[in-house]
């Protein structure tokens, strides 16, 4: 729950930071698929955002 939490919240806060989200999901990453819906989400909420 906390990996899945720190996720999601470096992905709203680092959205222009797109190589730290990545070191993030690097060090995060446990399944490729939970990676692939992460990167998934963020373009939703980068698109919605701006």
């Amino acid at each position: 729950m906390k990996g899945i939490d720190l996720k999601i919240r470096g992905t709203i806060k680092e959205l222009r930071d797109v190589l730290l989200v990545r070191h993030i999901w690097n060090l995060m990453a446990c399944n490729v698929h939970v990676v692939e819906l992460s990167l998934e989400g963020k373009e939703k909420v980068n698109n919605f955002v701006i």
